[in-house]
């Protein structure tokens, strides 16, 4: 016995030999060299100084798989080499005319002069350097490949700050969106819901009782593309104790922050999202299974809570899913939003 488990232990400890090493000859596969590594961040960070030298850039950022060390680079692509990321965004204040928030002037001339400034620089350390303003960013070339085969690219992206109630006061921060490469966040938690509300200057209203049941809700903007297909009036589960204060709402509106998309009498603003879709928010529940709703007032009603009530529009005892074709319909338009965001054609007032 002691013989066959020497045996096994030695014939499992082999197999977990060659995984091993099969599992290196396939990092080895797709990792790239230290040396291509380290010109890719090289000539990533001439590109971004040579941005921010713009007259009018704010700040720049770094993104993608190069700056988060998740970077992959397959032998079959090595002649192309890697792809580092980064961006510029520009002081809305130097650029009062561009986008939605202005007279609706185009991005295309402004980003020709970004990429002549950058070409410029980038040229006196690679001499071949070329730039290629492609639908999503100012792509640069330079030409000049390592002893690996290796020859990084740049794909520098250009943004633009939004008007908003901090302007003029120099408090810029930095978004996760710039910082991740998160084209649009869609959460769903209220309490990130309120901390983002209010830093948009909308705060949380408390409600005397708990807002309960499946609501009918007003769509405010069926033309919006989260809410094509979501119908005028759509109903939707709520859960919670709290909501945005309605004068807060409107104010932000007029003030291009917040865009209200969805709203009923009983449960004030219930969807929302920033003028450039890079956050939606949603404090009612379209992803609710049928039977939640009935869960949570069967719990709360073990629990002996005062404030327990049966809840608005929906029968615990035989649960109902009113809700489930709307909640699929607005994910729907937000699957495309992503797509055609990821796809750099998406702005307020254009249609993805």
């Amino acid at each position: 016995m002691a013989s066959t488990r020497t045996q096994g232990g030695s014939e499992g400890r082999e197999h977990v030999s060659n995984t091993s090493k099969l599992l290196d000859q396939v990092r080895s596969q797709l990792a790239p060299s230290e040396e291509a590594l380290g010109e890719a961040r090289r000539r990533r960070d001439i590109t971004k100084d040579a941005a921010l030298g713009f007259s009018g850039a704010a700040r720049v950022f770094n993104s993608g798989s190069l700056a988060h060390a998740t970077a992959n680079c397959p032998v079959h692509h090595r002649d192309q080499g890697l792809d580092a990321d980064c961006g510029v965004v520009l002081d809305r204040r130097r650029f009062p005319s561009l986008g939605p928030d202005g007279s609706g002037e185009g991005p295309n001339a402004i980003v020709d002069d970004i990429a002549d400034e950058v070409l410029g620089k980038v040229r006196a350390e690679y001499s071949a350097a070329v730039v290629t303003v492609t639908k999503r960013a100012i792509l640069v070339s330079c030409n000049q490949p390592l002893s690996t085969g290796e020859d990084p690219t740049v794909d520098l992206v250009v943004g633009l700050d939004r008007f908003g109630p901090n302007y003029g006061t120099g408090g810029v921060i930095e978004t996760p969106t710039e910082r991740f490469g998160v084209v649009s966040a869609f959460i769903v938690a209220q309490g990130p819901n309120y901390a983002l509300a209010k830093r948009l200057r909308v705060e949380k209203e408390i409600y005397p009782r708990k807002l309960f049941g499946v609501f009918q809700t007003r769509n405010l903007d069926p033309r919006d593309p989260l809410m094509e297909g979501v119908g005028e009036l759509f109903p939707c589960p709520q859960s919670r104790y709290a909501g945005f204060r309605q004068a807060d709402v409107e104010r932000a509106e007029r003030e291009g922050t917040f865009k209200a998309l969805a709203w009923s009498k009983e449960t004030g603003t219930t969807l929302f999202r920033t003028p450039d879709f890079r956050f939606v928010g949603h404090i009612g529940h379209p992803e609710y299974p049928t039977e939640r709703l009935a869960l949570e007032y069967f719990r709360d009603k073990a629990k002996g809570l005062a404030d327990v009530c049966g809840p608005v529009g929906y029968d615990p005892d035989h649960p109902l899913n009113t809700w489930g074709q709307a909640g699929v319909a607005f994910f729907r338009g937000w699957l495309r939003l992503l797509a055609s965001l990821a796809e750099g054609s998406a702005d307020e007032g254009e249609r993805p």
